[in-house]
């Protein structure tokens, strides 16, 4: 069963904004509190895992609206 386009609206927010916190130059790489630091990681897989999901929403969005994909072949 399809789930509504409005639900699917609101991963897709959710993950773009995962995408651009993931992105942000502003964000901490390494955090230190008392004598613990903290570190992250360069995200490349993180970030390749968003996107990918990103994409396959874009499509189920797509195909719950009724339009053609966005990484359909022309023609197809």
């Amino acid at each position: 069963m399809a789930r509504p386009v409005a639900e699917i609206e609101a991963d897709l927010q959710k993950y773009r904004a995962r995408l651009d916190a993931l992105l942000d130059p502003d964000r901490a790489d390494r955090m230190k509190h008392g004598d613990r630091e903290f570190s992250r990681g360069s995200g490349k897989d993180l970030e390749q895992s968003i996107r990918n999901q990103i994409s396959l929403l874009e499509r189920e969005l797509a195909r719950a609206q009724g339009r053609r994909g966005l990484n359909r072949p022309v023609g197809v």
